[in-house]
């Protein structure tokens, strides 16, 4: 044994003729020997991270949205897999999943073991300050793997923060509560006016101090739901809103909580991570409606636990679609369809008409 000490010690035992055992004893110095079962295994296995970004705009106090995707590609079972990810200052967190531990403005994510081709989902939340341009970056490792490529065990996206634009607009209740059966759920309209000088190319109109959930919302800024108005509005002109809440059942809401926000054009491009396009059950016009005659019904088989996100265009070929804002959320269990309706705003920029068809595509979301 090379760069060994092998020592040779004689140790005598009480016996009957006081024979001498001889015992070697090897002491290697500066070796460790390594039994089976005495150390974890190294494995080989591509650690793979993805990270996603809300396809929608951001605004200073908005509730930010991201997903990161941890892929084991193997071949092997990877255990120890760590993933940390750091907010750029003047982000704080709003809330993560599954458990971490939060230094400072890094998370870090202990997810045990990946199988092979197994994939985790972690979802964060965190809230800007103040406008700018922002990095997020995030990591996968594991101290018992060897990664033949590490080229795909980082990732980040960076976003743009924006402030409201200046403008004088209002929001305000323009009918009193409905029962839509067709959704099941408690509907009322809402009207925005831009009672400036200039024209405002999209708004926002934030709803504060509710005792009922609004449904499918576009976000969250500053703990408030908000919906989107997507289309231009001349000075002295209007637009009607839908808003739907949950339970059904009448509550008490007043023009007061209602704040409307000029912002720029909002970006309502799809995002690049939806899977496969789901071919609708059906698509039907709402013609016997209280709430807003006219109205699509568009319906899918869907599954537990899965949200959607609609695609809609005027042209058959899908060129240039626009993104509802709106999320399909999840049904629940004993129920295999999904249904959506386009009311026309804050759904889609504008209420379907039957002069002009408007085309539908249904994703899941990843």
């Amino acid at each position: 044994m090379n760069k060994s000490t092998i020592a040779m010690k004689s140790l005598k035992l009480p016996g009957k003729n006081s024979r001498a055992i001889t015992l070697f004893a090897a002491i290697l110095v500066g070796i460790v020997l390594k039994y089976p079962g005495n150390a974890a295994a190294s494995t080989s296995a591509d650690l793979a991270i993805s990270i996603y970004n809300t396809p929608l705009d951001v605004y200073t106090n908005d509730y930010m949205p991201y997903t990161m995707y941890v892929t084991n590609f193997g071949p092997g079972t990877v255990t120890n897999v760590v993933v940390t990810n750091t907010l750029p200052s003047g982000f704080s967190l709003i809330s993560a999943s599954p458990t971490y531990t939060l230094t400072g403005n890094t998370l870090t994510f202990n997810l045990g073991s990946l199988t092979n081709l197994a994939v985790q989902k972690l979802l964060v939340s965190a809230k800007p300050a103040s406008a700018g341009s922002y990095t997020f970056s995030a990591s996968v490792s594991s101290t018992n793997n060897t990664d033949p490529n590490t080229a795909n065990n980082s990732a980040s996206f960076s976003v743009n923060v924006g402030n409201y634009l200046s403008g004088s607009l209002s929001a305000s209740l323009v009918s009193t509560q409905l029962v839509d059966l067709q959704s099941g759920l408690e509907a009322q309209f809402i009207q925005i006016v831009n009672n400036g000088s200039a024209s405002v190319s999209s708004a926002r109109v934030v709803v504060t101090g509710l005792t009922n959930q609004l449904w499918t919302p576009a976000g969250t800024n500053n703990g408030n739901p908000f919906v989107i108005y997507g289309s231009t509005l001349a000075p002295g002109q209007s637009g009607n809103l839908l808003l739907e809440f949950a339970p059904r059942a009448s509550f008490t809401f007043s023009s007061s909580q209602l704040q409307a926000f000029a912002t720029p054009l909002a970006t309502l491009a799809p995002p690049g991570n939806l899977g496969a396009a789901i071919a609708p059950l059906s698509e039907g016009r709402e013609s016997s409606s209280a709430v807003a005659p006219g109205a699509v019904v568009v319906s899918w088989s869907s599954v537990t636990n899965q949200s959607y996100t609609v695609l809609y265009s005027d042209n058959p070929e899908f060129a240039n679609p626009l993104l509802s804002p709106q999320i399909v959320p999840p049904t629940g269990p004993g129920f295999n369809q999904s249904q959506w309706i386009d009311y026309g705003p804050p759904a889609t920029v504008s209420f379907p008409t039957n002069t002009t068809p408007r085309y539908y595509r249904i994703f899941p979301n990843p």
